[in-house]
């Protein structure tokens, strides 16, 4: 992993800034030698713009070669750069760059995650030439799946001129992506253009799509359109009980209990073929706790339009001497509140359309 092997065809010397002054956890700070090196110039296909931020370094280092971003450049005092530029004495002026480590190259020849590793003091940086980029920009497929086709030119590659960026499909499932931007600054479209290559390349895609953004974007050749709560519904049984507490937006007191209760009870329910609700006023404690009992975790379906009317018969307490169920009128008032959240929202969002029991 010579630093030489990746300057074949430019001597690298070219590509010099100067050494590392400054060495922190994450990042480094160089000091450029003079302010010549600065300057925009044009290698033969190498373009080189060190007087900025969001370009790549290359940092020769005893642990091998460190990938680093510039995110600030500046210089000490901006009089002397001045005076300096003005008498021509541009190597008087000590610029300082920041920069981020991003990556170690390893044996394979691409660039992973540094861990505890960083560069050292008056370690040489260079910038970043074509072949290194390249090797940062297929360092991003974490695996080699064999015989599976590119999806060229996915992306653009900021500050790169005609750069794209080519992945495998595969690999865009490897990693969680995140697209981030203003309104109307091409977000859905990049979504949309990445789901495109995916399609046509074959690959099977799962689309939620709550506002129909991309309702028309495909035909119904190229994707199977389902709408829930239409043509589609999912099981009661799949949800979670967290779930069906975010769902009703139950509060940190004992609201989430008492749903759970219902549930489980309408769950009994249904597992007796039952198509009512599970009374206990007035019930014996053993026999509605035996039954209850007897629901197992396999046993998760049960009818969502019950559930109000199951929440307010479980507003009971135990009799005196402790045998019985018996309503409670504390424990309507209390359960009140959550019956009211959990029949708004049947009401008012035909949730009950997107749910079905087998």
């Amino acid at each position: 992993m010579n630093i030489d092997s990746y300057y074949p065809n430019i001597d690298k010397n070219n590509f010099y800034l100067g050494m590392i002054s400054q060495v922190y956890r994450s990042s480094i700070v160089l000091q450029v030698e003079n302010l010549s090196l600065l300057s925009n110039r044009k290698i033969k296909h190498e373009f080189l713009v060190p007087n900025t931020i969001n370009f790549f370094v290359v940092i020769d280092s005893a642990y091998g070669l460190f990938l680093g971003e510039i995110y600030q450049s500046k210089v000490l005092g901006t009089d002397s750069l001045h005076k300096s530029k003005s008498d021509e004495k541009k190597e008087q002026v000590f610029p300082e760059i920041s920069i981020d480590i991003v990556g170690l190259l390893g044996s394979d020849e691409k660039f992973k995650l540094p861990g505890f590793k960083t560069a050292g003091i008056t370690d040489k940086v260079y910038i970043a030439n074509r072949e290194l980029i390249q090797i940062y920009l297929t360092s991003i497929e974490v695996n080699n799946y064999e015989g599976q086709e590119l999806l060229e030119s996915l992306a653009e590659i900021g500050n790169f001129d005609a750069e794209y960026l080519n992945l495998q499909a595969n690999t865009l499932f490897d990693r969680h992506l995140m697209a981030v931007g203003t309104t109307n600054s091409g977000k859905s479209t990049s979504a949309l253009s990445i789901l495109d290559k995916l399609i046509t390349s074959g690959k099977k895609v799962l689309l939620i799509d709550p506002t129909g953004e991309y309702k028309g974007c495909f035909t119904e050749e190229n994707v199977k359109k389902l709408t829930l709560g239409v043509d589609a519904t999912l099981s009661v049984g799949k949800v979670l009980m967290s779930q069906w507490e975010k769902i009703f937006e139950t509060n940190e007191n004992t609201q989430g209990a008492t749903l759970s209760k219902a549930i489980r009870s309408l769950r009994y329910q249904k597992k007796e073929n039952q198509t009512c609700i599970l009374v206990k006023d007035n019930q014996s404690v053993v026999e509605i706790d035996d039954k209850i009992s007897t629901v197992t975790p396999q046993d998760v379906d049960f009818d969502l339009t019950l559930l109000p009317n199951q929440i307010h018969a479980e507003a009971v307490q135990l009799s005196k001497n402790g045998t019985t169920y018996t309503s409670s009128s504390f424990n309507v008032n209390t359960n009140n509140w959550l019956l009211e959240k959990v029949q708004h929202v049947l009401e008012n969002s035909t949730l009950e359309n997107f749910f079905c029991s087998k």
